[in-house]
């Protein structure tokens, strides 16, 4: 049984049924906002981590600025099983070569395997495609100009 240990909760076997349970029910008010405290826990472990990164020189840069990390969810609404409007985060500047601080909402249905296909080229796996992908998310790819 895996365990987070952390200063701030440790987190059990029970937890992890309780945080499924909640996410597939029909989930009044009351259950939001304890699935939304949960989220907010584990994004805050995200950022912790994503800090030291930062905090870590290495060559010009900081391991964060060398590093690419996605974090999120492949689904939107468990109730459905609902794809779209999905919350990931793209974390790193990939050794330059992306565009960070910015929020990109598509017109269209995109799938997420364009992400992952995005991504894996980004680190240096040339594909034509992955999974349900239907090409690459160029925005991803403009490196950031100062």
């Amino acid at each position: 049984m895996a365990k987070r240990a952390s200063k701030r909760r440790e987190w059990t076997a029970s937890d992890v049924r309780e945080l499924k349970t909640l996410a597939r029910q029909k989930t009044p008010a009351a259950k939001i906002a304890r699935m939304a405290k949960i989220n907010q826990f584990h994004v805050s472990l995200f950022a912790e981590f994503l800090g030291k990164l930062k905090a870590t020189s290495e060559g010009n840069g900081t391991l964060l600025d060398h590093s690419l990390y996605l974090y999120g969810s492949g689904m939107g609404n468990p109730n459905v099983h609902d794809h779209s409007n999905l919350p990931v985060l793209v974390a790193g500047g990939a050794a330059g070569g992306m565009k960070g601080g910015r929020h990109i909402k598509f017109d269209k249905p995109t799938p997420l395997a364009n992400l992952h296909l995005t991504l894996l080229d980004k680190v240096g796996v040339r594909l034509d495609s992955f999974a349900d992908s239907n090409g690459k998310i160029d925005e991803l790819s403009q490196p950031l100009s100062i």
